[in-house]
């Protein structure tokens, strides 16, 4: 058996991308939402997966150098491969795969950049 719970948070940020076809969008903002999917196979002592509230955090402080810049191309991060929603959303799994409880594993970051339009990374674990 496997027990999963999931979060979702949303922020504002702005960004720009390069299109495939080589030109570069102005900046500008989106409300970005973050849903992380975790999962494990036995539940802790008090009945959780994780607390819904430390999970929230983990996303919180993973989404907070993004609210002090003017657009998020210009953290470390994102320099050299500009915020794509897939980008965005492998930049949510390297920040909060490391952060988890031990038992606890990462099952899949959706980051929806507009109503509709969203990139998925779904992990493949073994709980």
């Amino acid at each position: 058996m496997k027990y999963s719970i999931s979060v979702k948070e949303s922020f504002e940020a702005r960004h720009y991308v390069v299109m495939p076809d080589g030109n570069e969008e102005e900046p500008h903002g989106h409300k970005w939402v973050v849903e992380v999917v975790v999962s494990c196979k036995k539940l802790d002592n008090f009945g959780f997966v994780m607390d819904f509230h430390e999970l929230q955090k983990i996303i919180r402080a993973a989404a907070a150098p993004m609210h002090s810049c003017a657009v998020i191309n210009n953290l470390s991060s994102f320099k050299d491969n500009p915020p794509t929603a897939e980008r965005m959303a492998e930049y949510f799994v390297n920040q909060i795969v490391g952060v988890l409880p031990e038992r606890v594993k990462l099952e899949s970051v959706r980051v929806e950049e507009t109503p509709g339009c969203s990139a998925i990374i779904s992990l493949v674990t073994a709980c």
